[in-house]
């Protein structure tokens, strides 16, 4: 569960030009021609400054009915449109889930309209430290080059490299580590590496780590996820319950279901103990809340006892934090009943409202500060956060993947790929559809970049062979700019 958009750019500094006197003509032009570009730029960021502040008065005079929020989910920690603190930030970052994971280092050169600008996920050796402090480092990894025995030995291969640059942490990184990394791609630069220069892909880092992972076919797997430690969860558990929290690893059995770790020993050969926190609350009166799992790997807060039932009853409980980040919302799912059931509260756990969904076999949704957008049994739900009743009469919208509440619209992915996404308008009607290639049974990494649309959806080809697919789409007509199958 996922995230915030646009910050106002600050002017570049345009640098004096110096005119020497005897300078010739040709100079002269070239002096000329300088200055009429730097206009240009000033122009340019002029521009985005004016574009930046009428969205900010747009999100301060959005009302439920006219609502041209930018959902939290499409929300990063990078963009906003409204400055955020550092405990938004933190909470925003640990639910957020939407990376593009990439495997083949060919796709990021290739495709410049799907990868640049986007949140990714790669895995590498780092092969060269290019800078180093306290502050900042710059740093180059080899992708995705290992064994079951380890990093392969850079001589016997043509290196796939990625240049990365980030903040410095506690633990400095050397030559030799393999690295999980997320961040956002940032176009190509050239770099020496031992003598030779190379043309690579940019990565602005946002959180790297060193994984415990499996080698197999030259791709590194990360099998035990470490993307957040103790203090940042716990740092997550504070802001969203409270201080008065206990918080320490699970017990099989107590807080996690026996069949759970099985299946987590069996496929990933990974201790669930290892990945998991509980967090459990000092005040005990309210026995509907009592104790929650926290995965290291982020992405969602899960109540124990539902945890311990999903084996046996389907019912299954999660938290999402509201975009004004002084509430929450409780998505409740009764798979036996096909029953889904909405509530919303306050951070003191008071309840404000609740709603149930009948008939509802999938759910996906977005909020804003002033509404959450929710399918449920086929039809879109657009609801008013501060009173629960509907700001439009729901509308059918058939089964769907995904959605993103973005400023324009509601933008919805289908199972079919024939009108596979569709942008609707602020009251749910539509404005545009598009086909996809194939079939969607899993979307990840949807992100919204500028002008652009892009996710990656899994599925069965016209061959019946199961495949995923990178795509980018234009925002405001909905064609297809560029879309790879591997």
């Amino acid at each position: 569960m996922n995230k915030i958009n646009f910050m106002i750019r600050s002017f570049l500094i345009v640098g004096m030009i110096i005119i020497m006197s005897g300078c010739s003509s040709e100079k002269m032009n070239a002096v000329a021609g300088g200055n009429a570009n730097n206009e240009i730029d000033e122009k340019s960021e002029e521009s985005e400054e004016r574009k930046a502040v009428e969205e900010k008065k747009k999100f301060a005079n959005s009302t439920p009915e006219n609502d041209t929020d930018t959902g939290l989910k499409v929300i990063k920690i990078d963009t906003a449109e409204e400055e955020l603190t550092d405990d938004q930030k933190t909470v925003i970052e640990y639910f957020d889930q939407d990376y593009l994971r990439i495997w083949d280092y060919e796709a990021i050169r290739r495709y410049p309209q799907i990868f640049d600008g986007a949140q990714i996920n790669v895995a590498g050796v780092v092969v060269k430290i290019l800078s180093m402090d306290s502050e900042q480092y710059e740093l180059v990894i080899w992708m995705n080059v290992c064994d079951e025995d380890g990093p392969w030995d850079s001589e016997q291969y043509e290196g796939e490299y990625l240049l990365l640059s980030g903040k410095t942490g506690e633990e400095w990184f050397m030559e030799g580590d393999v690295l999980d990394v997320y961040g956002r791609s940032n176009g190509v630069s050239t770099v020496s590496i031992d003598g030779g220069s190379y043309t690579v892909p940019n990565i602005e880092v946002q959180r790297a780590y060193q994984p415990e992972y499996d080698g197999r076919d030259g791709i590194i797997f990360a099998i035990q996820s470490q993307k957040f430690d103790l203090p940042f969860i716990k740092s997550v558990a504070n802001i969203v319950l409270g201080d008065d929290i206990e918080i320490r690893k699970p017990t099989v059995g107590v807080d996690i279901p026996e069949e759970m770790a099985m299946i987590y020993d069996d496929y990933l050969g990974v201790d669930i103990t290892d990945v998991m926190f509980v967090v459990e609350l000092d005040n005990q009166s309210n026995a509907k809340f009592t104790r929650f799992l926290f995965p290291e790997e982020g992405g969602y807060i899960e109540d124990v006892k539902d945890a311990m039932a999903d084996y046996e009853s389907g019912y299954q409980r999660y938290f999402e934090f509201a975009a004004d980040f002084q509430h929450f919302f409780l998505f409740t799912y009764d798979q036996g009943l096909e029953m889904l059931t909405l509530e919303y509260y306050d951070t003191s756990f008071n309840k404000i409202w609740k709603r149930e969904f009948m008939e509802t076999t999938s759910a996906q949704y977005d909020y804003t500060k002033n509404n959450i957008y929710l399918t449920a049994n086929n039809e879109l739900y657009i609801i008013n956060i501060e009173t629960g009743e509907d700001t439009y009469d729901p509308a059918y919208i058939g089964s769907k993947v995904a959605l993103r509440k973005v400023n324009e619209g509601i933008l919805m992915i289908s199972n079919d790929r024939s009108d596979g996404i569709i942008m609707a308008d602020l009251g749910g009607s539509i404005k545009w559809k598009t086909n996809l290639e194939n079939d969607v049974s899993d979307v990840e990494g949807l992100q919204i970049v500028d002008d652009r649309i892009i996710f990656c959806y899994s599925g069965m080809d016209k061959e019946e062979t199961y495949v995923n697919t990178y795509v980018a789409i234009d925002r405001e007509s909905g064609d297809i700019l560029s879309s790879f199958t591997n």
